[in-house]
């Protein structure tokens, strides 16, 4: 087999092919050759789309009308015509951008392409290799080709042989889009360069199908191995030919370097007359996420300490300094608040720069141990220690952001179709998690999260809300909420309408083709559309909310604070109460007390941190509740979901004994025994951050029926026996 990318270099005419030709001569039968013609005349799919729209004025947009001219010169660059060099002028991410006036000149958006241009090429190599291979002396990142970065309709021509135990080496899917030759975009990000094609030579060589009789025919750069770090020596005419490492290479291993660590420092305490910093990380690759080890500035500064050696960037990162008259006179609890302040602003930075410092900084053999030592600092090694890289299954990891059980289902997905969809979803979460290390979009989140920190009462102001009435300060709650809310919803549509097309080449490649059904037909766009959305908004909230939750708390927690002092007591007076008195009747009681739903309700609604977390749980516990039923009663209707209107959805729809009409206590008898922290300002989260395209459908379905479940505690008259659910007080709820 063989593989011709036809591209229009000098190299490509007069070399590479008549290589291919002498390869293809001295190949056994069968031959096989994918010939592609380029179209006459591309447009760039940008060019026809129209801008983002949004019901209200954007918080993003910039009315500045001298950059009107910069940005039609962006929009005018996307044209590329026929017999132009293929080489990206714009990156669509970079486009959106310059729509909503957030970089201001072609040279900014072509800075942004370049830059994403960078982070595939490293994260491409990344996940392929598990190393990097850079030139010895420039340190530049030497480009690998690997046949499973083609789409999956060219990739079968150009496998390695041993191409079929690729699957048993990767535990996570790819997050980088499909090459795809003569296109509109260039190098790296879209389709081959003139590098490429060379590298397209390596692999022909390295999968035998370039004989050592024409190696001395490719230019030097061409016979370099694609296998990192092999010194393989050929024995006998039968054996595979030998590759030895050329003293210009040098290798950097990846393997345990987690690809997207996200870290904000979420509170400070004094302990010991010290500033004790907890930090709250989350790893994108599996899904987890937990609090650090308490740390110290003294850890801080041992650990740049530890780094700056390795890496010599790493001392141009800001980074507080002590004054020295604090070694021996001043303690650390003297500071000020702002200086405090100030300091863990500046630790958390720097933090975040070393988590991220492989995609952005000019890579070095000793880059891998910087990313040792910081995966030490934050607690990775204990946090992660049950992931064994040499033996993950991802449909056993109890990971309380994804909400991920043993037994959770998809409707209508088995076990490897599951675990699909999860791999899916986490790589479009990693390609969103390096859009946020652009310099321009950590600019305008910081600016955002700064404003609101600077907006959000105190303490003290807090306390003068209340003397004017518990409403005042929920209106003002709900208002900076709102205002949250419309943030988020403007950078996911920000994304989802200039990155789909590349979430959209990722799903195509052939790690996800146990989903390619769901993928595909008349409901294809739509499973797309929920996965793509699912990932993207849970890494915007990872990036935008987090560091907010301890403002967004104060509102809620101080708000609400009366009501949940009621229901936390009269829930703790139901909790008492069997299934009878909640009007369960008989033939639907559960003999566990529906004690795996309460869990989930417990665990991922009242613990997990992201509000998307939560809504997910919510759907978990119910879809739980008819699966619970199905098993201890020993009948078909488990996965069978309700509408409001009391009809089954589903092939078994008829076999269901769980409606509307029981749903609704028995959901009720749940959220009273999962013993929720503060459940009425928790509903006000969720209704209040839910995405909007998720306020319908079933997450809006179930999220009605949570709220309505609260509203009924909240109204409960504990001098009853049973508990009433006439239809008069759920009147407006499913």
């Amino acid at each position: 087999e063989a593989f011709i990318n036809y591209i229009s270099t000098p190299y490509a005419k007069e070399s590479l092919l008549r290589h291919a030709v002498l390869s293809i001569q001295h190949s056994q039968d069968p031959v096989v050759v994918h010939l592609r013609r380029g179209p006459p005349r591309v447009y760039h799919p940008l060019a026809e789309r129209n801008a983002i729209t949004s019901p209200t004025p954007s918080l993003l947009d910039q009315d500045d009308e001298n950059d009107k001219a910069d940005q039609s010169d962006i929009s005018d660059s996307i044209l590329v015509a026929a017999g132009e060099s293929m080489e990206p002028k714009i990156h669509p991410f970079a486009a959106a951008l310059a729509s909503k006036g957030l970089i201001k000149s072609t040279s900014d958006a072509l800075s942004i392409t370049k830059t994403l241009q960078q982070f595939t090429e490293r994260t491409r190599q990344w996940e392929a290799n598990s190393s990097f291979r850079i030139d010895s002396t420039t340190h530049e990142l030497i480009d690998l080709f690997d046949s499973r970065d083609l789409p999956p309709s060219m990739s079968a021509a150009t496998l390695p042989f041993e191409y079929t135990n690729a699957k048993s080496l990767r535990h996570y899917g790819p997050s980088t889009p499909t090459i795809r030759p003569s296109t509109t975009h260039g190098r790296n990000i879209f389709s081959f360069s003139e590098n490429r094609a060379i590298e397209c030579s390596r692999g022909m060589k390295a999968a035998g199908l370039l004989g050592h009789e024409y190696e001395g025919l490719l230019p030097e750069s061409a016979r370099r191995t694609s296998y990192p770090g092999s010194a393989l020596k050929q024995h006998n005419t039968e054996s595979p030919p030998s590759y030895d490492s050329e003293d210009s290479d040098v290798f950097i291993p990846l393997v345990g370097v987690r690809k997207a660590l996200c870290v904000r420092i979420v509170n400070t305490f004094i302990e010991e007359d010290r500033i004790a910093c907890t930090i709250l990380v989350h790893d994108i690759e599996s899904g987890r996420e937990w609090y650090a080890p308490v740390r110290y500035y003294q850890d801080f500064n041992d650990l740049r300490a530890a780094t700056v050696t390795l890496c010599p960037a790493i001392a141009d990162i800001p980074f507080p300094k002590s004054p020295i008259w604090n070694l021996f006179v001043v303690k650390e609890v003297t500071e000020s608040s702002t200086v405090r302040e100030e300091k863990c602003r500046q630790l958390e930075h720097f933090l975040r720069q070393l988590c991220s410092i492989v995609y952005r900084e000019k890579l070095n053999p000793g880059i891998a141990e910087v990313c040792i030592h910081v995966q030490s600092f934050l607690g990775c090694d204990t946090a992660l220690a049950e992931l064994d890289d040499e033996d993950l299954h991802l449909h056993i990891q109890v990971a309380v952001n994804d909400i991920t059980f043993e037994d959770a289902v998809e409707k209508g997905h088995n076990e490897a179709q599951m675990n699909a969809r999860l791999l899916l979803k986490r790589s479009i979460q990693r390609y969103t998690y390096r859009l946020f290390l652009l310099r321009t979009m950590e600019q305008i989140v910081n600016q955002f999260v700064d404003s609101e920190r600077a907006r959000g009462p105190k303490v003290d102001d807090i306390k003068a809300l209340e003397l004017r009435g518990r409403a005042t300060l929920k209106d003002i709650s709900l208002e900076e909420l709102a205002r949250i809310r419309a943030y988020l919803d403007q950078i996911q549509e920000l994304i989802m309408e200039s990155c789909t097309i590349d979430f959209i080449s990722i799903s195509q490649r052939r790690e996800y083709g146990a989903i390619r059904g769901f993928m595909e037909g008349g409901k294809g766009k739509t499973y797309l559309d929920i996965v793509f959305r699912e990932a993207v908004r849970e890494q915007i909230e990872i990036e935008i909310y987090v560091p907010l939750r301890s403002i967004v708390s104060r509102l809620l927690v101080n708000g609400w604070r009366h009501d949940d002092m009621e229901m936390q007591f009269k829930m703790q007076e139901l909790s008492k109460r069997t299934q009878t008195l909640f009007r369960i009747p008989p033939e639907k009681q559960s003999p566990s007390d529906w004690r795996t739903v309460s869990n989930i309700l417990q665990q991922g609604v009242g613990r997990s941190t992201l509000p998307c977390a939560k809504l997910r749980a919510i759907v978990r516990a119910a879809k739980e509740i008819s699966c619970l039923h199905g098993q201890e009663h020993d009948c078909h209707s488990s996965n069978i979901d309700t509408t409001a209107s009391g009809e089954n959805i589903g092939n078994d729809a008829e076999k269901s004994t769980i409606g509307a009409d029981d749903f609704l206590p028995i959901f009720i008898y749940c959220v009273v025994r999962a013993d929720m922290e503060r459940p009425c300002a928790l509903c006000v989260l969720l209704t209040t951050l839910c995405e909007r395209t998720n306020r319908i459908g079933e997450i809006g379905y179930y999220l009605a029926s949570f709220e309505a479940a609260i509203t009924h505690i909240q109204e409960v008259d504990l001098s009853e026996d049973c508990i009433n659910l006439s239809s008069n007080k759920l009147s407006g709820f499913p």
